[in-house]
Formats: C-alpha cells, sequence, structure tokens
C-alpha cells in the first residue's frame, strides 16, 4: 500500500539529515559583514535610455507562404 507509515518515516529522516546539515554548514561559514556590492555609498551603473526605432518594413522571421519575387 503506497504512502505508508514506513515509506513516509524514510522521507522524512533523509529530510531531517538534510534540514540539520545544511543549517550547521550555514552556521560555520555564515557571517555578517556587508558585502562590497552592497555599500550604499557605492556609485551605481547610469542607465541610459537607447532609442530602437524599427525600420518601416515589418521584418518577417518565419513564413511558411512562397516569398514573392522581386522581378
Amino acid at each position: 500500500m503506497p504512502g505508508t507509515a514506513e515509506e513516509w518515516r524514510g522521507i522524512l529522516l533523509v529530510y531531517s539529515i538534510m534540514t540539520v546539515l545544511s543549517a550547521a554548514l550555514f552556521a560555520i561559514w555564515a557571517s555578517g559583514e556587508v558585502q562590497h556590492w552592497n555599500s550604499p555609498g557605492q556609485k551605481r551603473p547610469e542607465i541610459v535610455d537607447v532609442d530602437t526605432q524599427m525600420d518601416s518594413k515589418p521584418l518577417m522571421i518565419c513564413s511558411t507562404e512562397p516569398t514573392p519575387s522581386t522581378a
């Protein structure tokens, strides 16, 4: 019978081990220092608007119809 207590016990055991292990790794290597990329005094890059006008002719990406000849 699927979903028995024995099956769930194994799943929860694996989940518990992974949770405790990840918490231990975080506790060992975590630091509360402000990272260099989070300094409020640092100058941020300037965002520049780019004028992207399209040509008057539409761009055809994919077509199943044959293209007309330009004789």
